[in-house]
């Protein structure tokens, strides 16, 4: 039996919108076998997933889901022609979960992606697409996703639930997603386990992350310990994160890491902050550092401490290491401290001494641009 588009999908959304128009494409794609709804009750199914979200949502400590997204209505081309692969294998050492895009006219995405990123990590894949019928659920289960994304912007009640209840039978965790508060009621009478705040509304495409704030506050004190909460779109740095993590148990993050040169630095910032581990003075402990998620290894320059290294070093150190190094000199000669930047590839100097104004003046004008300068201050 075909289902009508008219009981699918959710009654306010403007079919005139960016979202009604991408929905709307999504449901003219489909096959009339994805349609169908006939023979759920005899179908063949995929093995179960047995990998959770919920599970890893429920372990202590603030969680990211990474998004592997080349495209977007909003921003166009974000990064085509990355490898899924290359993108994972950055993502893995901080993210609990895999997003990724499958819808292919407007994201560039592709089922495909899914086994793709399966073979590179061991966390849960979230197929994100435009899902209105259960046998997209399979499908995706199919590919290998563990996860799949059904959005209240999109389905009516009914819809949701026959795209939910396949999802239970293969083991398939539901991101539900929501924006304003009438979405977030039906959720939680839906029964919904794990709900996603987008702070992007649909209609206009604008982010407010204060949509996250408001809408954890509708959520009653007893079933909140019971859901797991997580913020999507609008996240961009660590001071985002920080303002939401104690109302939320993770976040969905895609563009601002898809849009950045260096993904796993990017990552870094966001999960860790602008962390440094200084007194770096081997290579392997370089790399230790950039594993445990440091953004920036300190060596040190300035005479007098133990750790103390060559200029040359340093210049090893920075061919054998990802990480970006900042370089500790006190009071020591502007050429020196030129010439070891140039050597080393230095991220930034870190000025401990008595460097005056003049000082840094000069610095500044021969130092490559790229270098930054740290001074420290005394108080």
């Amino acid at each position: 039996m075909k289902t009508p588009l008219s009981i699918i999908l959710n009654p306010t959304l403007a079919h005139d919108s960016v979202l009604g128009k991408i929905v709307l494409q999504k449901f003219e794609s489909l096959t009339p076998e994805l349609r169908s709804t006939s023979d759920l009750n005899t179908i063949s199914l995929p093995e179960k997933s047995d990998r959770s979200l919920f599970e890893v949502l429920s372990q202590p400590g603030g969680h990211f889901i990474c998004e592997f997204k080349q495209a977007s209505p909003t921003l166009g081309s974000i990064r085509e022609g990355d490898r899924i692969e290359d993108v994972v294998k950055e993502y893995a050492p901080f993210a609990s979960a895999i997003s990724v895009l499958t819808e292919k006219t407007h994201f560039k995405g592709d089922l495909n992606f899914i086994p793709l990123a399966r073979q590179f990590c061991q966390h849960p894949i979230l197929c994100k697409d435009f899902i209105l019928f259960p046998k997209q659920v399979v499908q995706a289960r199919e590919y290998g996703a563990d996860v799949v994304l059904l959005m209240l912007s999109v389905l009516q009640d009914d819809a949701y639930r026959a795209c939910a209840a396949m999802a239970e039978r293969l083991g398939v965790d539901v991101l539900t997603e929501v924006h304003s508060e009438d979405e977030l009621t039906r959720a939680l009478d839906l029964g919904a386990k794990i709900i996603g705040i987008n702070n992007r509304d649909l209609s206009d495409l604008s982010i407010d992350l204060a949509s996250t704030e408001k809408l954890v506050k509708r959520i009653p004190a007893d079933k909140r310990k019971h859901l797991r909460i997580i913020s999507e779109s609008g996240i961009r740095s660590r001071a985002d994160v920080v303002r939401l993590a104690p109302l939320v148990d993770g976040f969905l993050v895609g563009s601002s890491l898809m849009a950045e040169t260096r993904i796993d630095l990017k990552l870094r910032d966001l999960v860790f902050g602008q962390t440094k581990i200084c007194g770096l003075s081997n290579s392997v402990d370089a790399d230790l550092a950039y594993m445990a998620g440091a953004r920036f290894g300190g060596m040190i320059l300035a005479q007098g401490s133990k750790r103390t290294i060559t200029p040359q070093r340093a210049a090893a150190i920075a061919k054998r290491t990802p990480l970006p190094l900042v370089a500790v000199f006190k009071d020591q000669a502007i050429d020196e401290v030129v010439e070891t930047a140039q050597l080393a590839s230095l991220h930034a100097v870190q000025l401990h001494g008595s460097e005056n104004d003049d000082y840094l003046e000069t610095l500044r004008e021969k130092l490559p641009a790229s270098v930054e300068i740290w001074k420290t201050l005394h108080v």
